[in-house]
């Protein structure tokens, strides 16, 4: 599990490199939903979200906010705060990953306390892409949304109609850009949905993490090349798509190298190593080593993620042993939660998943919290935990399973 190495990052506040930054202005808001109260949880938004927002950091984004597991009344707040960055910005990008929906033409994207029993709660229940769209719009130079979020949606089953008429469509409905120097991205094409994934990542959201950094690339081409990975990676079962009002000029996420330089001929490993050295996500520089393995940069990654750290969990049912990249943690001042997933490696729940989610608090060098767990099999297993950061950085656990296991287990960060 990711939970020591993440409350670790917590306790801590994990530093960052970040290249120098630009004269324009540029500002994102990522959000991952993956803990749904009423429907099964996803795996992936809240990871997704975690990389996404390393990615904006390692590029040198000036303001990048990373919101994970929101409800409905904090997303609109989360949405308000954000607009007082975008005011003066030049390049403003909302990133969402979790569920959405499309009734009657309009998407939306869905909160984690969402109900949906009828037809005419979606709009006090979730937050419409035109919302979104609205609050970005003060930006001069670009304004991006990508949307991870043309999922199955699960509460359309249940949803009772009040108007018969009323249609509510699968994935999400196409849109018309009304503002100039703008793009909407979605990872299906409307009227179909995307994959979750069986990786770390969403497959859209391991091409985002792979060809929106790449220095100079128009953002047109980037997007083009994230399709075409896609397709790829699904047997074009999932085909990304992009609404856009943007002009003849080029613009990139990330600038290229000007005078000479630009002319040079230049290493592909060299320059995604760049920005990628300094990154404490094991989901990227997992990425980085299947991409580029056979190169000299591939050894130093590995030495990197070595570094990053595994988490060994002992208990009375099951052992597991995996990267620290599995659980993302989301912390306000003293307050923490998290949320993410993992695999029995041995014992009598070997080979069964589980998604694992809690919250906890901060207290000098102790950390105390909360959890749940639910297995694939169908179990649920809740227990607290309280741990103690050690000198040399490990956060020692000690579990007490409120289900009166026969011992207490043991979590630490190897």
């Amino acid at each position: 599990m990711r939970l020591v190495a993440a409350v670790a990052c917590a306790a801590t506040l994990l530093c960052l490199g970040v290249l120098p930054g630009q004269a324009e202005k540029r500002v994102a808001l990522v959000i991952g939903n993956s803990s749904y109260q009423r429907v099964t949880a996803l795996p992936n938004p809240a990871h997704d979200a975690a990389a996404m927002g390393d990615l904006f950091r390692r590029v040198g984004f000036d303001v990048v906010e990373v919101k994970t597991n929101l409800d409905q009344a904090t997303m609109r707040k989360v949405l308000r705060d954000f607009s007082a960055a975008v005011r003066d910005a030049d390049v403003a990008v909302v990133f969402y990953a979790g569920h959405g929906m499309e009734m009657n033409g309009t998407n939306y994207l869905i909160p984690t306390d969402a109900v949906l029993d009828r037809d005419i709660d979606v709009e006090d229940e979730t937050v419409s892409l035109d919302r979104v769209s609205q609050i970005i719009e003060p930006a001069r130079r670009l304004r991006l949304i990508i949307l991870d979020a043309c999922r199955d949606n699960p509460f359309a089953s249940g949803m009772h109609r009040t108007i018969a008429s009323r249609s509510v469509g699968r994935g999400l409905a196409r849109v018309d850009i009304t503002t100039a120097d703008s793009m909407i991205a979605f990872a299906a094409k409307p009227g179909s949905t995307a994959a979750d994934g069986r990786d770390v990542d969403s497959p859209y959201t391991a091409a985002l993490l792979k060809h929106l950094p790449t220095p100079g690339l128009d953002l047109r081409l980037a997007m083009g090349r994230v399709r075409d990975e896609v397709l790829a990676s699904t047997d074009r079962k999932q085909e990304p798509i992009v609404f856009t009002s943007l002009g003849g000029a080029e613009i990139s996420l990330v600038p290229g190298p000007s005078g000479p330089a630009a002319r040079a001929p230049t290493d592909p490993a060299a320059q995604a190593w760049a920005v990628t050295q300094d990154t404490t996500s094991a989901a990227v520089l997992e990425d980085f080593i299947h991409q580029f393995g056979g190169t000299p940069y591939a050894s130093m990654a590995r030495a990197r993620l070595a570094k990053v750290g595994t988490i060994k969990i002992s208990g009375d049912w099951f052992d597991a042993q995996i990267s620290s990249s599995k659980i993302h943690v989301s912390q306000n001042g003293n307050e923490f939660s998290f949320t993410g997933n993992a695999v029995a490696e041995s014992g009598s729940l070997i080979g069964v998943g589980f998604n694992v989610f809690g919250k906890g608090h901060i207290a000098g060098n102790s950390l105390d919290t909360n959890w749940s767990a639910k297995f694939d099999n169908g179990l649920s297993v809740v227990g607290h935990c309280s741990g103690v950061s050690r000198k040399d950085g490990v956060i020692a656990w000690r579990c007490k399973d409120s289900k009166a296991v026969e011992s207490s287990p043991v979590w630490i960060r190897e």
